[in-house]
């Protein structure tokens, strides 16, 4: 029976170290990108990525920014009853801002009006962290009714007569709280105002409002700002086109 059974010969595989497998991988993954570099360096190749991609990428940025600006905008009313106050020197780790802004708020409003007091206040604070030139941080007020928001924004004028009083140690200024999108909105708008691009700069309810040849053109998007800046273009160049002395053709 034994004598029957056929010898087997028995065969040792020796098996490959993982690292080995790792260094042909990573070889493998190198020679893959550099045919894919290659292959993407044919123009040819370039224009059918864009073409086939290029819509899908359109639509994802355009849906971004609606959402952007739908975000904006809830933040943007969840202010309406908030101003900043700017301008009012810090006493220190132990100043009291209700107490500060209620100086303001008092000052500006005229005899007439009647006073809003503390109980009115939700809540006032600095804003950010101390500043190393000196410069006071602003003063976040949030009123608990959005009419005494807009009774003391009204009468911020009044704040003229005081930063212009000599004896005055710095000026103070009101202005709504904005989000960072339509604060950029506003600086853009006045750097056009400065360069007399268009008449007058200014906010309402959290929309930047820009006065141009006696129409009034709302901002409150950053496509807005870009259709404003193009409008601005076409117009001024129809005026030079309209203005210019016309050539004559000489003999």
């Amino acid at each position: 029976m034994i004598g029957n059974i056929k010898s087997v010969k028995i065969y040792h595989f020796k098996k490959k170290p993982i690292s080995d497998k790792s260094r042909d991988l990573t070889k493998d993954q190198r020679g893959t990108k550099q045919v894919i570099d290659l292959i993407m360096q044919k123009p040819f190749i370039k224009n059918c990525m864009s073409e086939l991609f290029m819509p899908q990428i359109k639509s994802l940025q355009n849906e971004t920014k609606l959402l952007n600006d739908r975000i904006d905008e809830m933040e943007q009313y969840s202010r309406r009853t908030c101003l900043k106050f700017s301008g009012i020197p810090e006493e220190g780790t132990s100043e009291n801002t209700d107490k500060l802004a209620m100086n303001v708020i008092n000052l500006i409003l005229s005899k007439e009006t009647s006073k809003i007091g503390l109980d009115r206040i939700e809540r006032t604070h600095r804003v950010g962290p101390r500043k190393g030139n000196g410069k006071p941080r602003d003063i976040i007020v949030r009123f608990l009714s959005y009419r005494d928001r807009a009774t003391v924004f009204h009468h911020k004028r009044n704040l003229k007569n005081y930063n212009h009083n000599p004896s005055t140690s710095s000026r103070v200024f009101i202005n709504e709280a904005l989000t960072k999108q339509r604060s950029n909105i506003l600086f853009e708008a006045r750097k056009l105002a400065r360069s007399r691009l268009v008449d007058s700069v200014w906010t309402y309810d959290g929309r930047i409002i820009v006065k141009m040849d006696e129409n009034r053109i709302t901002l409150t998007t950053e496509d807005d700002l870009e259709k404003l800046k193009t409008r601005l273009e076409h117009h001024y160049d129809e005026r030079i086109l309209t203005t210019s002395t016309p050539v004559t053709e000489r003999d």
